[in-house]
């Protein structure tokens, strides 16, 4: 990514964060995670739409509308998922990462293809964290390590669909908020980490943690863009 690219993705994001700050104070209890808000999830669960018909290509183009809206599909969370084998998640913190923007203008082909010709409404977002709105039972052979009771803080990822009040997510993507930490800082973990494991160990071939302690010497790998937030986890 070339300097210029580069600056423009970080103008393109602080766009974002500025419109979701202009836009959340019309719908601030959303993002709260008191008991009053645990009601509204469960009785008007909305989300960051682009409408029906409109085309991706501006960040202006989102709108918080209600899973009701007409101009929000019946079925808002378009994602690759079945509703059959998913439970949901009340939302209580998301992530904003630049394919979040570049999702919304246009640019990433996997929304394009889950979206297709007919310009459904669409739910932007990947990651979130928030707490569970029914029980999730473990089975470790479908990656499901633990059971997960209703009300238990959460964090995961969907293909799509995060944007929202309400989340359908497949359980195995599901993981128990680690003690200690917050809902923005489980939202903010798993698109970074994962996209930097996946390129160190799945495209890189670095030996796992294991193997290395095992070495006698270093082994040694170049990051580069290491102050972004793959970047950070990468290094770590």
């Amino acid at each position: 990514m070339t300097s210029g690219t580069h600056k423009m993705c970080h103008c393109l994001l602080l766009q974002a964060l500025l419109l979701l700050l202009h836009l959340v104070p019309h719908n601030i209890s959303a993002l709260s995670s008191n008991s009053n808000t645990r009601r509204q999830h469960r009785l008007s669960p909305s989300a960051w739409t682009i409408p029906r018909f409109t085309k991706f290509g501006a960040l202006s183009n989102l709108e918080f509308l209600s899973n009701d809206s007409d101009r929000a599909s019946s079925s808002p969370l378009l994602t690759s998922e079945s509703e059959d084998n998913t439970v949901k998640v009340a939302t209580t913190a998301v992530g904003l990462n630049f394919a979040d923007v570049f999702t919304i203008l246009g640019y990433y082909k996997a929304a394009n293809l889950v979206r297709g010709d007919k310009l459904d409404a669409f739910v932007p977002g990947i990651e979130f964290a928030g707490y569970l709105l029914e029980d999730v039972a473990g089975d470790p052979a479908a990656g499901i390590p633990t059971s997960l009771k209703r009300g238990e803080e959460v964090f995961g990822f969907v293909r799509f669909g995060s944007y929202a009040d309400i989340v359908s997510c497949r359980p195995e993507h599901l993981r128990k908020l680690p003690r200690g930490w917050s809902s923005e800082e489980g939202a903010a973990f798993l698109v970074n980490a994962l996209t930097a494991w996946y390129g160190l160990i799945n495209v890189g071939g670095m030996p796992g943690v294991e193997e290395i302690s095992r070495r006698e010497s270093p082994y040694v790998v170049i990051v580069h863009s290491a102050s972004g937030g793959v970047g950070l986890w990468a290094s770590e």
